[in-house]
């Protein structure tokens, strides 16, 4: 089922919120932690549920098939709505623009495969998809669709009502 991402992501965010409430609640009970910030980290890091990157994008309506079976005409479209679609995640894609797009779309195409945790989209929690970990390779390709993370903001109020310094 396709939903949007905003439903999605506050569907994630509750079970989480519930699950952390519970796991408090119940180590309240036996005497033991009952610190937020510890059970937060303990479910984002241990108990969320596992997925893929190439779910998440497929949550959304994105898909990208192999690229054999992608006419030409439309790899940069696939490109553009898999990269696009990972920055909602606040998955940011690095350093691909030594690579040509078929080199791009087979490295992709294999990242969004790995295991990972489901994370709620969070304000200063982003992620980096590094394509060329030796830095070597000259800037061949250059993308600027391709969406960089912004900064956070310095001094003032989050989103979450927290000051920023």
């Amino acid at each position: 089922m396709i939903m949007t991402f905003e439903a999605a992501q506050a569907d994630i965010r509750k079970r989480r919120a519930e699950t952390i409430e519970s796991l408090i609640e119940e180590s309240r009970a036996k005497g033991g932690i009952t610190d937020r910030l510890y059970w937060t980290m303990v479910y984002d890091f241990e108990m969320a549920p596992v997925t893929t990157n190439r779910e998440q994008l497929a949550a959304l309506g994105i898909h990208m098939p192999p690229l054999t079976d992608v006419p030409p005409n439309q790899k940069t479209r696939i490109l553009k709505e898999v990269v696009g679609g990972l920055a909602k995640h606040n998955i940011y894609v690095c350093h691909a623009d030594c690579f040509d797009d078929d080199a791009l779309y087979e490295r992709l195409f294999k990242c969004l495969d790995e295991k990972v945790r489901e994370m709620v989209v969070q304000d200063g929690v982003k992620e980096y998809l590094e394509l060329n970990i030796r830095h070597d390779a000259e800037s061949k390709y250059p993308r600027p669709w391709i969406p960089s993370p912004s900064p956070l903001p310095v001094g003032g109020e989050g989103e979450d009502g927290t000051e920023r310094t």
